[in-house]
């Protein structure tokens, strides 16, 4: 046989093989020890060597254009994009996000930090000073006091003559009617203050935009301490002449009224008087955000959300934007925001680049996008795997064997924990997951279940009509017209409803004995043996009686209906690379070997090995006793300058080799033999190099009637 990768030995027995089925864009994968390789380089490490095979599916996740091979070994799971081998999943973000305010567009009316150009009317008992201790922002406040004497409960006004244009923001932005007035106030008894007024004239206040606030309706917090008053502009009675617009201010008016007489030295403090707002977010909100995986600008993979954040663990705005901060650098990661209305959903709001560690959310509730999934769940771990079917990759969860998970449509990354198909029991659990003409199978032990249905909702299980399973799952194959496996009595073939024995020919070597030429099974290495399908025969690596590991290859001919083998030394592997039509062997020296080229055995300068097809006729099958091998005609050809050797094996005893001599094409040759006697007759085909070979005819005499039998 020739190897594959002549040049590139592998460290170890190769235990896995697979080819990523992508033209132009296809690699070959396999497992040595606990490395994987890419196209025979070690990509990455630490897998486990014990569970063997290991489990692979390519796919492309969602729309994107990029297939990833997917491989777990029963606890690890990685995939790799032809570049980068990548952990399989996302885990959840393990901090919380920080929330703050943003900084709004404002547009200032008086800073309060000096009391130019105000003046006190109404009230004659009260003066106004500046306090640069007591403040929210800037140098300082303004401070309203009676010094000397009590001040009526009447009240009055503070004034001050200021053009503003309210119209605009500072930086020439529009400020409609749904921003805010903001004016912080602070009273050293704060029960004394019954309302306020905001009042904004226009040349004098005969025109005016007035907003009364009742003040213990606002819970002040307490004496001495700011509180924001904020009332939006379209809350402002409007100026009798509709021609005045909030471009056209050139008064402020601060009226205050008391619920009582002002004893002497209280206090009551002006801050921070403005125009804010600018962003149409507003009301009271809580994030969340997401890991992503991207490869461009195609999403391959998203996390669960981290949880909730707690300092503070949700946010109020009036038209300010928040800053989500405090995010992981690394990685692409989208934030979302819940409706201000329901705290139960949360929806997109934006994406962090990799290296950005914040997010400014400013948008209004409908701009914002898609609900945020909660069931991105990690994948299971699993002991094999198939797939896509329905988009989807199916499992068998190496912790619950009698559940069948599987992943979201075209998220390969994400297992919901409620995605999965009870199957058998505890005590018959799920073996093998394959594919047949589009339709799931699932092999345990005592049986076969098909599963139906096309997406969440209508998936289900069901039990055929099989009498057995398998537990030998790495024996089964998919064929053309069902499947093959192996079963404690023989190797059986599953047509999608049933199940039959089709080894009855060589039956003894399931209990023991070597028959027609075929090595008995060590059947307690059943879980090692390796079963493939290609080119119209069933192909099962096994461990013969006195070996540790797969040193023989049956083969099952569906077309002639015959038996074969292979002596190979070492058979951990069998795959099919469907892009090349090779059937690929990897073996215990770290060498992959074609085996077969789609025609039939494939032989070259690295081993001389031995393909025997049986021709024999035994007593329960055809006609009994002896015949006499006169003539064979073997159908193949001979690429090799030598030919292929054809040696004749009569009831297990070597005869003298003839030659098939070199034949470029396809050609059936008459041989003469001297003329074996026999019951039970062989053909071992050999050669150092390539050959394709259909079959084989024998003329037979048999002894008990006149004339000739073909076989």
């Amino acid at each position: 046989m020739n190897k594959i990768n002549p040049a590139n030995q592998l460290s170890s027995a190769v235990h896995s093989y697979y080819q990523n089925p992508v033209s132009g864009n296809s690699y070959r994968y396999a497992g040595a020890a606990g490395s994987l390789y890419r196209d025979w380089v070690s990509v990455v490490g630490g897998l486990s060597s014990t569970v063997v095979p290991w489990a692979f599916v390519a796919m492309k996740p969602g729309l994107g254009s990029k297939t990833y091979t997917y491989v777990t070994d029963g606890t690890t799971k990685r995939k790799d994009d032809g570049t980068t081998v990548t952990t399989w999943g996302l885990a959840e973000p393990g901090s919380q996000a920080t929330l703050t305010l943003g900084t709004a567009k404002s547009r200032a009316i008086d800073t309060f930090d000096a009391t130019t150009g105000w003046t006190i009317s109404g009230m004659s008992q009260m003066a106004l000073s500046v306090d640069a201790g007591t403040k929210v922002e800037g140098t300082a406040s303004i401070r309203m006091t009676n010094a000397s004497a009590i001040e009526a409960k009447n009240g009055g006004s503070i004034r001050k003559t200021n053009d503003v244009d309210l119209s605009t923001f500072s930086d020439a932005t529009l400020a409609g009617e749904l921003e805010y007035i903001r004016l912080w106030f602070a009273a050293s008894n704060i029960s004394l203050v019954k309302s306020l007024d905001l009042i904004f004239g226009i040349d004098g206040y005969d025109q005016i935009f007035k907003a009364f606030i009742d003040v213990p309706l606002l819970n002040p917090p307490g004496d001495s301490t700011f509180f924001e008053i904020k009332v939006r502009k379209s809350d402002f009675s409007r100026p009798r002449d509709i021609t005045k617009t909030w471009a056209n201010v050139n008064r402020l008016r601060i009226n205050i009224r008391f619920t009582s007489d002002v004893p002497v030295g209280s206090l009551f403090y002006f801050d921070d008087f403005a125009l804010r707002g600018g962003y149409d977010i507003e009301g009271q909100y809580r994030y969340r955000y997401i890991l992503v995986e991207k490869s461009g600008a195609e999403v391959i993979s998203k996390s669960n959300p981290c949880s909730l954040a707690t300092s503070p663990k949700e946010i109020s705005t009036s038209r300010i934007p928040v800053s989500i901060a405090t995010l992981p650098s690394a990685g692409t990661k989208w934030v979302y925001r819940s409706f201000t209305t329901d705290f139960s959903k949360f929806y997109f709001d934006g994406e962090v680049a990799s290296g950005t560690t914040s997010l400014t959310s400013s948008k209004k509730d409908s701009d914002l996008g898609e609900v945020l999934s909660t069931d991105n769940d990690l994948p299971p771990s699993m002991t094999d795997m198939t797939g896509p079917h329905f988009d989807r990759i199916f499992g068998i969860d190496s912790t619950l064997p009698d559940k069948i998970p599987f992943s979201k449509a075209k998220e390969p990354d994400s297992w919901p924990v409620l995605n999965y198909l009870l199957i058998g029991t505890p005590g018959d659990p799920a073996k093998r997951v394959v594919m047949f003409e589009g339709v799931l199978f699932i092999f345990t032990v005592g049986g076969i279940y098909i599963v139906q249905g096309t997406d969440e909702s209508s998936f289900v299980a069901i039990r055929t009509r099989a009498e057995r399973g398998t537990s030998a799952p790495r024996s089964i194959a998919v064929g053309e017209r069902g499947i093959f496996y192996l079963t404690p009595d023989g190797i059986r073939f599953f047509d999608g409803l049933h199940s039959e024995i089709i080894s009855g020919e060589i039956e003894p070597v399931f209990y023991g004995q070597s028959t027609l030429g075929i090595d008995a099974f060590d059947m307690t290495k059943m879980a090692q043996f390796r079963g493939i399908y290609f080119d119209h025969k069933y192909f099962l690596a096994y461990t013969k009686s006195g070996s540790a590991q797969n040193d023989r290859v049956l083969i099952f001919d569906e077309t002639l209906k015959r038996w074969y083998r292979w002596d190979f030394n070492s058979a951990r592997s069998l795959f099919v690379e469907k892009i090349n039509n090779y059937l690929a062997l990897g073996a215990d020296d770290g060498y992959v070997y074609y085996a077969e080229n789609g025609l039939q055995n494939v032989n070259g300068t690295d081993t001389n090995s031995t393909a025997t097809l049986l021709t024999a006729l035994r007593e329960n099958y055809g006609h009994p006793g002896l015949k006499l091998a006169k003539d064979i005609y073997p159908d193949m050809d001979a690429l090799a300058s030598t030919g292929v050797s054809i040696t004749p094996v009569v009831d297990g005893a070597a005869k003298t080799a003839v030659n098939f001599a070199t034949a470029t094409d396809r050609t059936i040759r008459r041989i003469r033999l001297p003329g074996y006697k026999g019951r039970v007759f062989e053909w071992r085909l050999s050669s150092k190099s390539y050959f394709r070979f259909w079959g084989l005819t024998a003329d037979l005499l048999d002894f008990q009637r006149p004339g000739y039998r073909k076989a």
